[in-house]
C-alpha cells in the first residue's frame, strides 16, 4: 500500500521547476536505446548462428527470445513513463497534470500528497512484472544451456543441482507475482490511494527480499557452470574467453546488488522523492537485465564469428598474396644476381666453375638450384 508523505515532509521541499526542472529522462533514453540495440544485434547474431550454421535450435534459444521481450516492454516503457510522465522529475517538480483525479484529496490536506502515486500504480506493477519475467526467462535460458553441458558429461548429480535451481527460479517468479498483485485487501488498494484503512502486507520487505532473492540466484545461476567448463578441454585463448563470459556474469550480479540498494533507498528515502529515486532502480534494473542476456547468447555467437574471420582472412589472402622470396624488389625491395639470370664464377683451391650461372623462376618452388656444370646441381 502507498504511504502518504508527512506533511513536515513535504513543507521542506523545494519550490516546484515546471519550466526547467532537472531531469534525468534524455540519459535514460540514450542508455535504453542503446541496450536494446546491442541486445537486438545479438539475439539476431544468435538465432542466426543456431539455425544456419551449428543447425541446433534448443530449449535455450527459445527461452531468451521469450525474454527478450519483457526486457523490450521494460526498456520501453520506461522511457515513456520518464518522457511523458516525468518519472525521471523530483517528485515536487511533477506537474499537477498528471495527478490522477480520484486522488485529489480533500478535508484541507495538500493535493500535492497525491504525487506519490505517479510511482505506485499500474505502471509501476508493469515494470516490476515486466522485469521479475525477463530475468527469470534469462536465467532458465542460462540453465538449459548448462544442462546441455552437464547431460552430455553424465553428471547427475549436477543435473540435479541445475534442475532444483530452475524450479527455485520459476517458483519464485510466480510467487513475486501472485504476492505482488495480491498484496491488499481489498486488492485495488496496491496501486491506488485511499484514506479508508485497509489490510496490506509489509510491501517494503516483499520487495526487499525479492531483490535479494533475485541477486542470490543470479550468482547461482554464473556460479554453476564453472566447474563443468573448467574440466573441457580448452586453449588457452578459449578459456581466456570463457573467463570473459564469467566474468560479465559476475558484473550483472554486481548491478543487482546495487539495484537491490537503490530499492531499499526508493522505499525508505526520508524526502520521499519516489519519482527520482525509481530512476535509480530502472537504470540498474536496465543493465542487469541486458547483460544478462548478451552473457547468456555469447557461446551460442561463436560460429558466427569464426565463420566472419574465415571469411576475411580469405579476402585478405587474395587480396593481399604473400611475396616471393626473391622478386626483383617486389615486396623485400631486394635485388639478387641469382635472378638476373648473370653468370657467377667460384674459383677454389681445387676446382675452377667456369660455367656456373643461377636461375629463378618464379614458377617454380621457392628453392634456389645452382647449376655447377652439366651434371651437379646444389
Amino acid at each position: 500500500m502507498m504511504k502518504i508523505p508527512p506533511l513536515e515532509v513535504i513543507a521542506d521541499w523545494p519550490k516546484p521547476n515546471y519550466i526547467n526542472p532537472e531531469s534525468r529522462a534524455p540519459i535514460g533514453r540514450i542508455i535504453g536505446s542503446l541496450f536494446l540495440i546491442i541486445a537486438t544485434l545479438v539475439l539476431l547474431i544468435r538465432i542466426y548462428s543456431r539455425k544456419q550454421l551449428t543447425k541446433g535450435c534448443g530449449l535455450d534459444d527459445a527461452l531468451i527470445c521469450l525474454a527478450y521481450l519483457p526486457a523490450t516492454a521494460f526498456t520501453v516503457t520506461g522511457i515513456i513513463t520518464q518522457e511523458d510522465f516525468q518519472w525521471a522529475r523530483h517528485i515536487w517538480d511533477v506537474e499537477p497534470r498528471f495527478y490522477r483525479p480520484n486522488l485529489v484529496l480533500t478535508y484541507r490536506v495538500p493535493c500535492i500528497l497525491a504525487r506519490v502515486n505517479i510511482l505506485l500504480t499500474s505502471y509501476r506493477l508493469v515494470q516490476l512484472f515486466l522485469f521479475d519475467l525477463a530475468t527469470s526467462l534469462t536465467k532458465l535460458s542460462m540453465l538449459a544451456m548448462v544442462r546441455r553441458l552437464t547431460t552430455a558429461s553424465n553428471n547427475k548429480v549436477e543435473n540435479a543441482v541445475v534442475l532444483a535451481l530452475a524450479a527455485l527460479i520459476t517458483a519464485n517468479c510466480f510467487i513475486f507475482i501472485m504476492v505482488e498483485t495480491f498484496q491488499c485487501r481489498p486488492v485495488s488498494y496496491g496501486w491506488t490511494l485511499h484514506l479508508a484503512p485497509g489490510n496490506c502486507i509489509n510491501e517494503e520487505a516483499h520487495i526487499f527480499s525479492a531483490n535479494i532473492i533475485n541477486t542470490v540466484t543470479d550468482f547461482a545461476v554464473v556460479l554453476l557452470p564453472i566447474r563443468t567448463a573448467m574440466r573441457i578441454q580448452l586453449s588457452p585463448r578459449q578459456r581466456a574467453i570463457v573467463a570473459g563470459l564469467f566474468g560479465v556474469g559476475l558484473v550483472a550480479s554486481a548491478v543487482g546488488i546495487a539495484r537491490t540498494f537503490f530499492t531499499w533507498l526508493l522505499l525508505n528515502a526520508p524526502d520521499y522523492d519516489v519519482t527520482w529515486n525509481s530512476w535509480y532502480v530502472w537504470l540498474t534494473s536496465l543493465i542487469e537485465l541486458y547483460l544478462g542476456i548478451i552473457c547468456a547468447s555469447a557461446p551460442a555467437m561463436k560460429p558466427f564469428f569464426t565463420q566472419k574471420r574465415q571469411e576475411a582472412s580469405r579476402v585478405l589472402s587474395s587480396h593481399f598474396p604473400p611475396p616471393p622470396l626473391y622478386g626483383g624488389g617486389v615486396g623485400l625491395g631486394m635485388h639478387s644476381p641469382l635472378t638476373t639470370g648473370k653468370s657467377a664464377s667460384f674459383r677454389g683451391s681445387s676446382a675452377s666453375f667456369a660455367d656456373t650461372s643461377a636461375t629463378y623462376s618464379p614458377h617454380q618452388s621457392r628453392h634456389v638450384y645452382i647449376s655447377l656444370g652439366p651434371s651437379r646441381q646444389l
